[in-house]
């Protein structure tokens, strides 16, 4: 993983969103919800349960916030604190809901706490 981050280099989240429909008061209508869990292989037992539809609960922290803007293309910067979070990988997720065109688009990526 080439996403590696500790309290010496913190983690910036940037980001831009671009097309997004505007309402009849040229106001983009948008949700983010930026999400971090463990990356954790697959073992045995949950292979097993995954047959009979059960699953452990996952460990995920999600964030989701509203936005109203006067534009249609938006750059997004956000500091993540994982001070507090156990050294390893974990799998960050954003997905932008487009309220106005009712579209939502997501991106995973993989980082290292150290």
């Amino acid at each position: 993983v080439n996403n590696t981050f500790s309290s010496n280099s913190p983690l910036f989240l940037y980001y831009e969103i671009y097309n997004l429909g505007l309402s009849s008061n040229k106001e983009s209508d948008f949700e983010q919800t930026i999400t971090i869990k463990p990356k954790e292989e697959p073992d045995f037992f949950d292979s097993i349960l995954s047959t009979f539809g059960l699953k452990q609960s996952e460990k995920k922290l999600s964030l989701t916030s509203q936005y109203k803007l006067p534009k249609a293309d938006q750059q997004m910067y956000l500091q993540l604190d994982m001070n507090n979070y156990p050294t390893g990988s974990y799998i960050l997720t954003v997905s932008i809901k487009d309220k106005n065109a009712n579209k939502t688009v997501s991106m995973n990526s993989e980082l290292a706490w150290q």
